[in-house]
C-alpha cells in the first residue's frame, strides 16, 4: 500500500522558539508564531491535556478572583480605596477612635505584601466599617479575611462580619485578638475557637454559610477549625465588615467575597 502524508513520520525539532513578531522568512526550523496544542497561563506556556485540541485562549487572567471580590489595602492615596466597577458601592466610615482613624500608618518592617500604608489605631481602639451597598454582595454565604500584625498581649483588635437576620436584627462572626490569644465568636457570645497566638503578622480567613450553618477558620492558610452553627439564618444577608485596632496593632488587605468558600493569597 502506498504511504500517504498521514502515514509518514514527521520529526519535530526541539531547537526552536516562540517568535510572534518574526516574519516567515526569518523563522528557523522549530520556531513558531501561534501556539498549537498549548495554552497561555500566568506561569508560562502549558500543554493542552491529551494534546487533543488547539487552544490559544488565556485561561487564567491577571489577579484572578471570584466575582464581586472586594479588597481594601488602606493606602493613603486615594484613601479608603475599596471599590470596583459600577455604582452603588459602599464606603468605609469611621465609627470610633482617637481620630482621625486614617489609613496613613507606615507598614511594619518586613511586610512585602502590604503596599506603603496600612490601618493603625493610635493609642486606643479605632474602628471603621464598610457597609455593603451592592445587591450582589448582600448574600447568605461569604468569605472574608485580613492581615493583622502587632503585639496581642496588651492590645485588643478584631475583625467582624455583620449580617441582618431581619429588618432590624443583626448578628456576627467575630475574630478577636487579646492576651496573646485569638478567639472566634458566633452570635456575639458563643466561643467556637480559641488558641494562643504569637505576636507578628498573621493572615486570617473565615467562611460562613448562614443557610447551612457551615463555617471554617484559617490562620496563615491552615484550617484550624470548622463546624456547623446550631442556628441557621436562611433569610440573613451579609451587611457590613468592621475592623477595629488598638495601639501597636496594624491591619491591611481586608477582603470580602460573596457566595463561595475562598481563600485569598496576594501574588
Amino acid at each position: 500500500m502506498e504511504k500517504t502524508l498521514i502515514d509518514t513520520p514527521f520529526a519535530i525539532p526541539f531547537t526552536g522558539a516562540w517568535k510572534p513578531s518574526r516574519l516567515g522568512p526569518q523563522m528557523q526550523d522549530g520556531d513558531f508564531r501561534t501556539l498549537t496544542n498549548f495554552r497561555y497561563t500566568q506561569k508560562g506556556i502549558r500543554s493542552v491535556k491529551g494534546m487533543s485540541k488547539i487552544n490559544s485562549t488565556t485561561l487564567v487572567t491577571p489577579g484572578s478572583t471570584p466575582d464581586n471580590f472586594r479588597i481594601e489595602t488602606f493606602e493613603t492615596s486615594p484613601g479608603y480605596d475599596w471599590g470596583g466597577p459600577g455604582s452603588g458601592e459602599g464606603i468605609w466610615t469611621e465609627i470610633t477612635g482617637p481620630g482621625p482613624a486614617d489609613p496613613d500608618a507606615t507598614v511594619p518592617v518586613g511586610e512585602t505584601e502590604w503596599g506603603s500604608d496600612c490601618f493603625y489605631g493610635s493609642g486606643n481602639i479605632s474602628e471603621i466599617s464598610y457597609v455593603f451597598a451592592l445587591t450582589a454582595e448582600k448574600v447568605g454565604s461569604f468569605s472574608y479575611g485580613f492581615d493583622i500584625n502587632g503585639n496581642y498581649n496588651t492590645s485588643y483588635s478584631y475583625g467582624t462580619l455583620f449580617w441582618k437576620v431581619g429588618p432590624t436584627t443583626y448578628n456576627y462572626f467575630l475574630i478577636d485578638f487579646y492576651a496573646n490569644a485569638i478567639t472566634a465568636y458566633f452570635e456575639g457570645s458563643t466561643s467556637i475557637y480559641t488558641a494562643a497566638i504569637g505576636s507578628g503578622r498573621h493572615r486570617i480567613k473565615a467562611y460562613v454559610n448562614l443557610a447551612t450553618g457551615a463555617w471554617n477558620l484559617k490562620i496563615d492558610t491552615v484550617e484550624v477549625a470548622s463546624g456547623t452553627f446550631g442556628t441557621t439564618y436562611p433569610t440573613g444577608v451579609a451587611y457590613s465588615l468592621n475592623i477595629a485596632t488598638d495601639n501597636a496593632v496594624y491591619f491591611d488587605n481586608a477582603w470580602f467575597v460573596p457566595g463561595t468558600d475562598y481563600t485569598w493569597a496576594p501574588a
